[in-house]
């Protein structure tokens, strides 16, 4: 084989190894939604400066996660980190034109806009495509947003709250038309927003499809006659059981703890 092969193949060599490095730089690890997938990749710079709008809800991937000190420096700079999501990302709320190079010196490798359609559930995503006009919701709003900001941006859009528990439980259920719920869910303080349906006991299913009536039925029905009278039952988490729509007309006695997804998911 020739000299001038080789050389070839060694130029070929380091350009392809080169190629790999520089996609393995760049390209990071999707971040997965209920609604879709986000590929991530280098953009900090370039989503800074086309960034107009604010105050506005964005996605923000880090090569690892923020230490307090840099946290502290991304809300003074205008960038405040609000709620977890995988992949060493953040929902966070940009309240003035981002500066990268303080995004990029906490560890900031990719940004994007939240599009309204990751905030949506299935069901409104179908019904925004009917000829209903009017829709009943349930919408969650980030930690940021305190109650009267929610309920005053809901009647500028002539929406009426149905249940308010943005202050105990962050979200409400209420009615509002179609074009304006869309306005409602490009909000920026709105987390996530799904049809609403009513509250009912869990187990109203769960008596049939484990017999559970053959426990309470009255023994001449062939049941054993048991309704849970002078029977108290403990649980315990990281909250308390008044939070949970099964649970909470029926505590004793709880822990004053306050509301937590996990906590009411195991209560």
């Amino acid at each position: 084989m020739s000299k001038r092969i080789l050389r070839y193949l060694f130029i070929i060599f380091l350009f392809g190894s080169g190629s790999f490095a520089y996609g393995q730089a760049i390209v990071h690890k999707p971040v997965l939604l209920k609604q879709g997938t986000i590929k991530t990749y280098n953009n900090v710079s370039e989503w800074a400066a086309r960034q107009s709008k604010y105050p506005t809800q964005v996605f923000v991937q880090f090569a690892k996660l923020p230490s307090a000190s840099q946290k502290e420096s991304l809300a003074q700079s205008g960038t405040e980190l609000v709620q977890y999501i995988p992949e060493n990302t953040w929902v966070a709320i940009v309240s003035k034109k981002a500066d990268a190079q303080v995004l990029q010196s906490a560890g900031a490798i990719f940004v994007t806009d939240v599009n309204p359609g990751w905030k949506q559930g299935p069901a409104l995503q179908e019904q925004l495509n009917t000829a209903q006009e009017m829709l009943e919701l349930s919408v969650s709003f980030l930690p940021v947003v305190d109650e009267p900001e929610a309920i005053a941006f809901i009647n500028s859009l002539g929406g009426r709250i149905i249940a308010n528990r943005i202050q105990s439980m962050g979200y409400c259920n209420l009615a509002i038309s179609k074009k304006d719920a869309r306005i409602l869910i490009d909000w920026y303080g709105v987390s996530y927003a799904d049809v609403y349906t009513p509250d009912a006991p869990l187990n109203l299913d769960t008596k049939t499809m484990y017999r559970g009536k053959i426990a309470s039925a009255p023994p001449a029905s062939g049941g054993y006659g048991l309704t849970g009278k002078g029977v108290t039952i403990g649980v315990g988490d990281n909250t308390s059981g008044i939070f949970h729509v099964d649970l909470m007309d029926r505590i004793v006695n709880f822990n004053a703890m306050g509301y937590t997804n996990h906590g009411v998911h195991i209560n």
